[in-house]
């Protein structure tokens, strides 16, 4: 047996459900950069389109291919959004028949599924015969409000039927979902984040802070909060050496504009850029002094682990995962979510004492590296070997 399973290549298919390089394709990315050098397991990734996620398995040599699909949930609760997502997952069963002749001879061994908000992998593991690891990364209902496409009734029962491991990001996670699910199957790895972020470095300026807000625009994120936040630190307090850099992209035109226009009808055009999304933004963002996580029932926080590796002190919301990470006044600073005031107190305290906080950023960089894609790899081998063998 040991021979066997020493010898015998693992044939893994990695299933995402979107094409961008957001949060969790990066996650995913981390990983397989990792695992392409293990040459006991063959990779292939599925993608519904091509996109920058694409272009970066090209430039990894990582094989993958195309296949329309759609994610079983839907952000609207309109009768009409029900219907489309009904229709939305008839496709996926369409595109699973069709999955199925391009891979029956592929003998894949283990479905990977990126996110909880999929089921293309779990249909593809019942026509396939193949073991399903199934990757929790989002507080689903409660972050984002979304509905799934054929009912949280229907997707309770694939979760539990259709998953031979599931793992979560975090604790947090991972105790919110053994409610509803049998919790001998779930497993907390956390995300693993590349630890050499200094090629990216740039001269951050001296009595002048640059913030940092990264991630998805949307409400549960709560930007809003910190545009608030950034005029309280303007106006109240009369900081003006301050600047708050957004990057990010929404599906949400409404949210966008209640933004922009919070900019304006607070004064802040000087003082708030809009960057939209983009793909390195690790790679402009290291100027800046403090970052911040406003979200509601953050699920992990991985942008947070990107602030404190390069060197920003972390502001976040006391939710979620956040408290797994940071320490208030140790390596970072929480704030009660959706407190404008409070927010807008710690961001001052941390302008007018920043050259005192040397502390605060050595102790975030030491815990950040605590998050390694290494270590992200060897517990997600051994949940591998365990549902193989």
């Amino acid at each position: 047996m040991e021979d066997y399973r020493m010898n015998k290549s693992v044939r893994i298919l990695f299933i995402t459900h979107y094409a961008e390089l957001l949060g969790a394709n990066r996650s995913l990315l981390a990983i397989l950069s990792k695992l392409r050098n293990n040459k006991k397991y063959i990779l292939l990734v599925l993608l519904p389109s091509k996109g920058d996620m694409s272009d970066a398995l090209d430039e990894l040599g990582i094989s993958y291919m195309i296949c329309k699909y759609y994610p079983s949930f839907s952000e609207r609760k309109k009768y009409i959004c029900v219907i489309k997502g009904v229709i939305r997952e008839l496709v996926n069963y369409f595109a699973v028949v069709i999955l199925y002749f391009r891979l029956k001879n592929r003998l894949i061994d283990i479905i990977h599924t990126n996110s909880s908000v999929s089921n293309i992998g779990a249909y593809l593991s019942v026509f396939l015969k193949t073991k399903h690891i199934w990757h929790f990364r989002e507080f689903v209902k409660q972050h984002y409000g979304i509905v799934y496409n054929l009912g949280e009734k229907y997707q309770l029962f694939m979760w539990n039927k259709c998953a031979d491991r599931i793992i979560a990001v975090s604790d947090a996670l991972r105790e919110y979902y053994s409610t509803v699910l049998s919790s001998n199957k779930i497993s907390t790895i956390y995300n693993g984040v590349d630890s050499c972020p200094s090629m990216y470095f740039h001269s951050r300026k001296e009595n002048f802070i640059d913030i940092a807000l990264v991630g998805l625009l949307h409400p549960k994120k709560h930007q809003d909060i910190v545009i608030r936040a950034i005029s309280e630190v303007v106006h109240q307090f009369k900081r003006l050496n301050v600047h708050l850099h957004i990057w990010g992209n929404s599906i949400d035109g409404e949210y966008i504009r209640l933004l922009q226009d919070l900019v304006v009808e607070n004064s802040l055009a000087n003082f708030v850029t809009f960057y939209g999304y983009q793909k390195n933004v690790l790679s402009q963002m290291n100027f800046c002094h403090i970052g911040i996580v406003s979200s509601e029932y953050e699920a992990f926080g991985r942008v947070t682990i990107e602030y404190m590796l390069n060197g920003m002190i972390p502001i976040v919301s006391r939710s979620g995962a956040n408290i797994e990470i940071v320490c208030d006044g140790v390596n970072g600073y929480l704030f009660e979510l959706n407190d404008s005031k409070q927010l807008a107190q710690k961001i001052v305290m941390v302008i007018d004492n920043y050259s005192s906080l040397q502390n605060i950023r050595e102790c975030a960089k030491l815990t950040a590296k605590q998050f390694t894609v290494e270590a992200t790899v060897k517990k997600l081998l051994e949940i591998y070997e365990e549902t193989l063998f």
